[in-house]
């Protein structure tokens, strides 16, 4: 019997986080790294139900959470996303953000992206 894999789709810039998604998605998920918020949108509009996005929350953004990531959440609802950052005491503020918003999950890039804790996560 052939394996089915779902996308993974990915945008983030930390390779080595990146790394350990791929090796964390092993056989299950096709890991799609993307290069920007256009190209994420793009891959959401054909991607399967049982696709999963990991992203930085603040890609592209200088100055807080990207106001992209809030459109995506908005224009895709049925989409899961998982929010991938290193969390500063600073960035506090944004979780109840990215929770109202409608992101899925938080990852703490760091402290708990271990291949155990981020093949929990994308089951």
């Amino acid at each position: 019997m052939q394996r089915l894999t779902r996308p993974l789709l990915v945008l983030h810039d930390d390779a080595a986080f990146v790394d350990r998604l791929a090796r964390a998605a092993a056989t299950t998920q096709e890991v799609r790294v993307l290069r920007g918020w256009s190209d994420l949108r793009r891959a959401l509009r054909t991607a399967p139900p049982g696709s999963i996005t990991i992203v930085d929350p603040y890609w592209g953004s200088f100055d807080g959470l990207s106001l992209e990531l809030r459109d995506v959440l908005r224009d895709f609802r049925s989409a899961t996303v998982l929010a991938a950052q290193r969390f500063e005491p600073t960035h506090y503020g944004d979780l109840r953000t990215l929770g109202q918003w409608g992101v899925a999950e938080l990852i703490c890039v760091g402290r708990e992206d271990t291949r155990a804790a981020l093949g929990r996560r994308m089951r």
